[in-house]
């Protein structure tokens, strides 16, 4: 079954496109951004770590307190206490661009088959990087699927015409 360069290239193209998805979805969901007080109140964007104030003794005696646990929304109360604790960046866990990974499945598909609707689009500089390589590589399958199509309809022809037979586009 896989002898077929079309099958090859199509079950090639398919896997790129599972893993652009997942690719996608993690570049554009998990991320570590400066800390930024426009995400209280965003029920998109969590903690992607969780944060304690102060610095844990190597022997663990003393307590930290927890400043915001990990899947937890931003409050105007824990960004103040992160920037007082010295946190300048967090791990962070966005919904804006994908709310999950079948919503970047979709995205690559649609990114993949040239459509480009326009509704999900990367907003991080990995997104775009994968976004760019993924138009790239799935215009080189188009291109290698329908070269194979034209070279087997070519092969065909010639057969034909070896074997002395008239066709539609050759009449005798």
């Amino acid at each position: 079954m896989l002898r077929n360069p079309i099958v090859r290239i199509v079950v090639f193209w398919s896997v790129f496109t599972f893993v652009m998805g997942w690719a996608g979805f993690l570049a554009e969901t998990r991320m570590a951004l400066p800390l930024d007080s426009s995400w209280v109140g965003d029920d998109r964007v969590r903690a992607g770590a969780t944060y304690f104030d102060g610095e844990r003794a190597r022997d663990g005696t003393v307590p930290r307190r927890v400043i915001i646990e990990k899947e937890e929304r931003f409050t105007e109360e824990r960004i103040t206490r992160l920037r007082t604790a010295g946190v300048g960046s967090v791990r962070v866990i966005s919904d804006r661009v994908f709310s999950d990974v079948l919503d970047a499945m979709w995205w690559s598909v649609v990114t993949a088959t040239g459509v480009g609707y326009g509704d999900k689009k990367p907003e991080t500089g990995r997104g775009r990087l994968l976004a760019g390589a993924h138009m790239i590589v799935s215009l080189a399958c188009m291109m290698l699927i329908v070269a194979n199509l034209s070279a087997a309809r070519v092969v065909k022809q010639l057969r034909l015409d070896a074997a002395g037979h008239a066709t539609p586009e050759h009449p005798d």
